[in-house]
């Protein structure tokens, strides 16, 4: 069983909390993680020509997870990262990681405001996310205010 690490800041006089979770990247395109049997719904512009992502070697990386008590924009989540010295998550990030943890997304949708991609000229990134009684690996549009109930994948250095 991997331990999880709680902890706590004040960002800015308001509170938000994290967990972190290992993963180990191996340079696995993303259409072997986007089966039915993983996730109920898919969103079309998730392909591996648009989410490429390079073979590799064999990366160990610590996603945490950060909580807000209030409403955010991504700006300001972003600014939060870089105050912890946390980094942006990859494409690969987010497979791996819902691959790994199938359970985090059922509690609260997960953003991992990586590199955007452009869908109709609008900056979206991958989002893990509830569909009725299921997991989906839905988009969320960078450019919005995301609610206190969303939480936000980084990487720990």
């Amino acid at each position: 069983m991997v331990k999880r690490k709680l902890v706590s800041c004040v960002a800015r006089n308001r509170k938000a909390t994290s967990k972190i979770f290992p993963i180990t990247c191996r340079g696995i395109k993303a259409s072997e993680f986007m089966t039915r049997e993983k996730y109920k719904w898919v969103n079309e512009v998730i392909t591996d020509k648009r989410l490429p992502i390079k073979k590799h070697s064999p990366q160990s990386r610590l996603i945490q997870l950060v909580k807000f008590d209030r409403d955010v924009n991504s700006e300001e989540v972003l600014a939060e990262f870089n105050h912890r010295g946390l980094e942006r998550p990859t494409y690969e990030d987010v497979f791996v990681f819902g691959d790994k943890y199938p359970r985090e997304q059922m509690k609260r949708s997960v953003v991992f405001i990586h590199k955007p991609i452009k869908v109709n000229g609008l900056p979206f990134v991958l989002v893990l996310d509830k569909h009725g009684y299921g997991r989906s690996l839905d988009i969320g549009w960078l450019g919005h205010t995301w609610s206190q109930y969303w939480t936000f994948a980084a990487i720990s250095k």
